[in-house]
């Protein structure tokens, strides 16, 4: 059951961006496992709506009740064709929304976003994340991306309904023309603890049933495969640690059968420049998981957690962890000898591109300024990409 806040935050944050909307949380699509989307929205009255999906040809005319998320499921994500979605009330055009097609094919390049740790705590969490929302839409602009993946944090508690309207509220500037991927972090388990499945809000507001109760899933884009974990081992049995391993390492067994790259996603990281380095989770993953990562010449790790920005590199594997978004900033505390490059009390938004055997990775700042750029190279031999 969602609850709402009345302390966390300050009313002045809620509905900031569609008060004058039909919306309490304006149309946004997920990506979730097998590369199934999700048409998800809320509405503010009960209202009756037409929404047409433009290249489906397809139609739904209903009432849509006050208060209640509604979820249309869209069927599979189609390479080379863009998503155009558009709604209406009393024949007036509330939404039209395009994302941009992702290419099949290495002869036109593939990119998409990484950022992390989205909740926001005070007031000066709001405005690092709305300012970043705001560089997040410009740089559609420049760079063709509709993928965005979120390693996870996306509220500060998970359990509060207000924390996932103002999150939405936040991020429409930039996710109403993007696919939303999104991975588990601990504050979703924040006033509302589960054992052995992610949490119900992180379940309603982001899947649809086609993933794993733990919220791991599998993303191939046909040149590339994404994989996303559920790294919070604290909130989970250790019949279904080991049930997750083993999803994991029939994945990437079949992924360097094809020669396919692979990226690996989730919440914590393994290695940091920080106290959380010696913690538990942080344990776990480098005596569990990079032993099967390097076995398998995983090329990426995305992850966030850490509240700074940094990039680590070990036997042959590009550690990326992204600056926080609305999260509080976080220190330089251990010596870590894998980092390459670390940045301190920023926000961060990485676009990666992927064209023939090299991925390279910008990442900008909160005032659209870059950080870094650099390249990991893919391995050698891929075979002609799949359309997926």
């Amino acid at each position: 059951m969602l609850r709402t806040a009345t302390t966390i935050l300050p009313l002045m944050f809620s509905l900031s961006v569609t008060a004058q909307s039909i919306f309490t949380i304006s149309p946004y699509v997920t990506v979730e496992d097998q590369g199934n989307i999700t048409l998800n929205f809320q509405t503010t009255k009960d209202i009756d709506l037409e929404i047409k999906i433009q290249e489906q040809k397809r139609t739904f005319g209903s009432l849509y009740y006050a208060g209640k998320l509604t979820k249309i499921d869209l069927g599979k994500l189609n390479c080379d064709r863009p998503l155009r979605y558009t709604i209406s009330s009393e024949s007036r055009t509330e939404v039209d929304n395009a994302l941009v097609a992702i290419p099949c094919t290495n002869k036109s390049p593939l990119y998409f976003g990484f950022m992390s740790d989205t909740q926001i705590k005070n007031e000066a969490g709001q405005v690092r994340a709305t300012n970043l929302s705001k560089t997040i839409a410009e740089l559609q602009e420049m760079h063709p991306f509709s993928l965005i993946i979120n390693a996870g944090d996306i509220v500060q508690h998970g359990g509060y309904e207000n924390e996932w309207i103002n999150f939405f509220n936040t991020v429409d500037v930039y996710l109403r023309r993007s696919y939303l991927m999104a991975a588990v972090g601990n504050h979703e388990y924040f006033e509302s603890p589960s054992m052995d499945k992610a949490p119900p809000e992180f379940l309603t507001y982001m899947r649809n049933g086609h993933s794993p109760d733990l919220g791991h899933m599998q993303l191939d884009l046909g040149r590339i495969n994404i994989l996303m974990l559920n790294s919070n081992f604290e909130s989970m049995s250790e019949s279904k640690i080991l049930e997750q391993w083993e999803w994991l390492e029939a994945k990437l067994r079949i992924a360097q059968e094809q020669r396919k790259p692979t990226v690996v996603t989730m919440h914590h990281s393994p290695y940091s420049s920080n106290l959380e380095h010696v913690r538990t989770i942080p344990t776990r993953l480098r005596n569990e998981l990079v032993p099967m990562l390097e076995k398998y010449k995983v090329k990426m790790v995305l992850s966030g957690h850490l509240h700074m920005y940094e990039r680590s590199h070990k036997a042959g594997i590009t550690y990326l962890t992204a600056g926080p978004s609305g999260g509080i900033n976080n220190v330089v505390s251990y010596r870590n000898p894998y980092s390459v490059f670390y940045k301190q009390f920023i926000t961060t938004f990485s676009v990666l591109k992927l064209q023939g055997n090299f991925l390279e990775v910008i990442t900008y700042g909160g005032d659209k300024k870059v950080i870094e750029r650099f390249n990991v190279k893919l391995a050698d031999g891929q075979r002609k990409p799949v359309r997926f």
